[in-house]
């Protein structure tokens, strides 16, 4: 015969616990573990001492000092390459990636979400030196000796990127999602730093998450400018991707009247026609000016 189960309360001691508890901020991640692997990891950096040696140093001097110590795996794999200045500075950043990808690898939960988000800066860098490089013709090699692959793309991706002979290839291999994927993530960064200008290219604005979150954090001015205009502008350069199809007027046709009523959510809009850049920016300081003292009932939803 089975007796009555009955529930003992909880003690007073107990709910003392569960009230501080409620007060403490939760930190989803394995903190302790990581500060101990990243403390560790500090011991292997060049103390004070061996910099203050290095300064007396001729350059073959300072490559032996790291070729024996922690960069020596780079310095070894990279010296049949390269030489002097150019092993140094690819060596000790191939090393700063290595360690921050072993970092983010071994943290869990929102740290590594974090420490991603810190890492984002290194594919901005990233990028805009491989686009540099492409539009002023360096080399793949002169490419890469600038790349730090610290960042979410892995070396073996940029690598992929950099032997692609133009932008427009890499836009047509990765394909537009793509892009807009590390757009999307490059703005939010730039959106949580200091305040400042950011011009965005018309796709970025298309993209409902981006939009609500520039239109969050930021006052928006949309450049509008006529069919005609936009077709004299990109008859001057053809390296846009989205036009490369087609008759670039009925191709622009298309994207006005499917992206100028989402342009008309920005909270400024500005007639630029063919006037002079400076004039476009006068009109846009002038249209901020009004715009601040604008009642909020007033401005765009």
């Amino acid at each position: 015969m089975a007796g009555r189960v009955t529930s003992t309360p909880p003690s007073p001691i107990y709910k003392y616990f569960q009230r501080i508890a409620k007060k403490i901020p939760l930190e989803w991640g394995n903190y302790p573990y990581v500060t101990a692997r990243v403390r560790a990891k500090k011991t292997f950096l060049l103390s004070a001492d061996v910099y203050e040696k290095m300064l007396q140093m001729e350059i073959p001097q300072i490559v032996r000092v790291l070729g024996e110590g922690t960069y020596k795996q780079e310095i070894l794999s990279l010296a049949t390459k390269l030489s002097g200045v150019d092993l140094i500075e690819v060596a000790t950043s191939r090393n700063m990636a290595a360690v921050f990808t072993q970092i983010i690898n071994f943290s869990e939960s929102e740290l590594r979400e974090m420490i991603a988000v810190y890492l984002d800066r290194f594919d901005v860098q990233n990028i805009k030196t491989i686009v540099r490089g492409k539009t002023f013709g360096a080399s793949a090699g002169e490419i890469q000796e600038d790349i730090v692959a610290a960042g979410s793309m892995s070396e073996r991706f940029l690598q992929d990127l950099i032997q692609l002979p133009t932008l427009e290839e890499i836009f047509d291999k990765h394909g537009e999602a793509a892009f807009r994927d590390g757009e999307r993530r490059v703005i939010a960064r730039l959106l949580e730093g200091p305040v400042g200008v950011m011009a965005t290219g018309g796709g970025a604005f298309m993209d409902p998450e981006t939009r609500a979150r520039i239109r969050a954090r930021a006052i928006t001015v949309w450049l509008k400018a006529d069919l005609d205009t936009l077709v004299e502008r990109v008859a001057r350069r053809r390296h846009r991707p989205l036009l490369k199809n087609g008759d670039p007027r009925e191709i622009l046709t298309q994207l006005i009247a499917a992206r100028h009523p989402v342009y008309a959510e920005a909270d400024i809009t500005v007639e630029t026609g063919d006037a002079p850049t400076a004039a476009t920016v006068e009109r846009v300081i002038e249209a901020l000016a009004a715009f601040r003292v604008r009642p909020r009932a007033e401005r765009p939803a």
